[in-house]
């Protein structure tokens, strides 16, 4: 199956999915994510599992917080901290991101416990997601040394995206894919 095809038959599912508190409690629950000083959150955008109550409870228990900000050239995702919701500017892809601000930009790898919170379209039971396309995700998941954890809707599961034929050499699965309904920890 052709990946523009997958993601066109995920969007149409994205868009009749309800939004469920569930599965942001079951995000916060998880020890990788209680145990990490730093939490790399995208900033949900549409139909996209909301992020706003884990980016929240990140704050309430201390953690620095930072969202990605698309550097479009080189296809990047720079991370910068933030305090607040305040500030954000929009994309242009319409998604609201932390201003350029070399002061508050983080490095991927402190080398303290972190827990980077990863969208896509479809996760499967392996970890293997089907992002937007523009390899933002795939870029950071190559070098960032924390707990990656993938959210998605049930509706968004799969068995096996490598059975489509849509996983690539350079495809890195997340740690833990977290739904409203189960935590499916992927590496042993």
């Amino acid at each position: 199956m052709q990946k523009s095809v997958l993601r066109k038959q995920a969007r149409n599912v994205l868009a009749c999915s309800p939004l469920d508190a569930h599965l942001e409690q079951n995000v916060v629950q998880i020890p990788e994510f209680r145990a990490a000083q730093y939490v790399l959150c995208y900033l949900s955008f549409g139909k996209e599992v909301p992020t706003r109550g884990i980016i929240s409870a990140a704050w309430d228990a201390g953690k620095t917080v930072a969202i990605p900000r698309c550097e479009e050239g080189p296809r990047r995702l720079d991370w910068h901290v933030i305090h607040g919701f305040d500030g954000l500017v929009s994309s242009s892809f319409g998604i609201e991101e932390p201003a350029p601000d070399q002061g508050t930009l983080l490095s991927c790898n402190t080398g303290e416990p972190s827990a980077a919170i990863v969208p896509g379209l479809i996760f499967d039971e392996q970890g293997f997601r089907l992002g937007y396309g523009g390899g933002y995700y795939d870029r950071f998941l190559s070098a960032f040394a924390g707990t990656t954890i993938g959210v998605c809707r049930e509706s968004q599961m799969r068995k096996s995206l490598y059975d489509l034929g849509v996983i690539e050499p350079h495809d890195i699965p997340v740690d833990i894919v977290v739904t409203e309904n189960q935590i499916i920890y992927t590496k042993l």
